[in-house]
């Protein structure tokens, strides 16, 4: 049997063009889908429930990270083309703020345990993962990277962040707590990532490789890559 079946599809009219990293308002059963085509620029929203279409928020720069807090009610979007941060009311989406952050805003990630919401800048040359407390809706600092990170993964036990670099042949290992980049492990074999995944229990590290389609596998003590697995394009 598939391990997935197609069960449904919600028609999501007037979008055109590219489609980026989706979140969920799990309790208000909404779904947020960041829309950038080159005329669309828009988030659009469905309820899960009724398996409908029911708004568009407008005013977007190539949206391409969302996250809905549901502790305070609000709509986090990065920017790319502005690099900003937008925040948005949950009910209303009326916009609460812009944050600027830096070149091409892009991938985010949640901390629950902080409340901080970190979201991927940068360049293959360059990068950063800035820090946001949703809490006060303030950019509250940055960590540097070698490259503009994504796949960003948070360890429980420990401070360490995991994420890709983008155009970059190496995963990053970041400090949250000393908000600083403190090694990076290389990635043989593979170009192009994409998600990573964390069994903090046995110790290893997902990669979703996107050139050739691959998963790789890493040892989280000691860095190492075990192994590598045939995948889907």
């Amino acid at each position: 049997n598939a391990p997935l079946k197609l069960v449904q599809t919600i028609p999501m009219p007037g979008v055109q063009g590219h489609m980026d990293h989706i979140s969920v308002d799990v309790t208000g059963k909404r779904l947020f889908v960041p829309a950038n085509g080159d005329n669309q620029n828009t988030v659009e929203v469905i309820d899960l429930n009724a398996s409908k279409w029911i708004s568009r928020i407008l005013g977007q720069s190539k949206p391409q990270g969302t996250f809905y807090s549901a502790d305070y009610n609000s709509l986090f979007v990065t920017n790319g083309t502005d690099g900003t941060c937008k925040i948005f009311r949950g009910d209303t989406f009326k916009l609460i703020d812009s944050l600027p952050l830096g070149s091409d805003a892009n991938q985010v990630g949640y901390d629950p345990e902080t409340k901080f919401l970190y979201a991927g800048l940068g360049d293959r040359n360059s990068g950063a993962l800035a820090i946001i407390d949703t809490s006060t809706n303030k950019h509250i600092g940055d960590i540097k990277t070698d490259a503009r990170p994504g796949g960003i993964t948070f360890e429980k036990s420990g401070p360490r962040i995991f994420v890709n670099l983008n155009g970059a042949t190496k995963l990053g290992v970041l400090d949250r707590k000393k908000r600083v980049q403190i090694t990076t492990w290389p990635v043989a074999g593979a170009e192009n990532y994409g998600p990573l995944a964390l069994d903090e229990t046995h110790h290893r590290l997902f990669l979703g490789a996107r050139k050739p389609p691959m998963l790789i596998v890493f040892d989280t003590e000691s860095g190492k890559q075990i192994t590598q697995l045939e995948s889907v394009p």
